[in-house]
This record gives structure tokens, sequence and C-alpha cells, in this order.
């Protein structure tokens, strides 16, 4: 796997992590905010909405659009035992649970 790649299933794990600790449904700027603070990455927009959209198309995430757009976007119950470490995902990375 290359840095990359590790590099964006680590967005994607971090991601999961911070809506599933949320337990609600965020904005995107609010998921962006949290990102940087919680987790040292800082993703452009445009690829935040790509990660989301890309975990949404795996049913780990659900979106709520207007004219198109993501509004908000909350975990699945799928999502969050990806994010809690009772399943796995190819693409995902999350930090090990005890």
């Amino acid at each position: 796997m290359s840095f990359a790649e590790r590099f964006t299933a680590d967005l994607r794990g971090a991601i999961l992590t911070l809506l599933a600790a949320a337990d609600c449904e965020c904005s995107l700027a609010m998921l962006r905010a949290s990102l940087a603070t919680a987790t040292m990455h800082d993703p452009a927009m445009d690829q935040l909405r790509m990660e989301i959209q890309w975990l949404a198309d795996r049913g780990l995430v659900a979106q709520r659009k207007i004219d198109g757009v993501i509004e908000g976007v909350i975990v699945s119950e799928r999502g969050q035992d990806v994010a809690h470490g009772r399943a796995r995902v190819a693409g995902v990375a999350v930090a090990a649970h005890d």
C-alpha cells in the first residue's frame, strides 16, 4: 500500500470515528474543523466531499443533500461497527480498540 493510499484510508477512518463520537448529523464545515483539531487531517472541502461519497457508496454514512450538495452527514450502523473495530472495510483504517 502506498503512502497516499494509507493516508486516504486513515482519513476515512478518522471521518468515521469522529462521526461515531458525535452521534448526530454533522455539517461538512464542522466535520472538517474537527478533523483538523482532533486528527491533524485538514482536507480540502472537495476531498472531504469525495471521501464522504466514497463512504456513503459503501453504506458507512448517510448524506443529507439539498440540490445535490451535501449539507450533512451521519454515520450508519455499519459505519459505527467499522469505527469501533467490530467490522473491517478495505480502504478504511481505524485505530485499534481494546
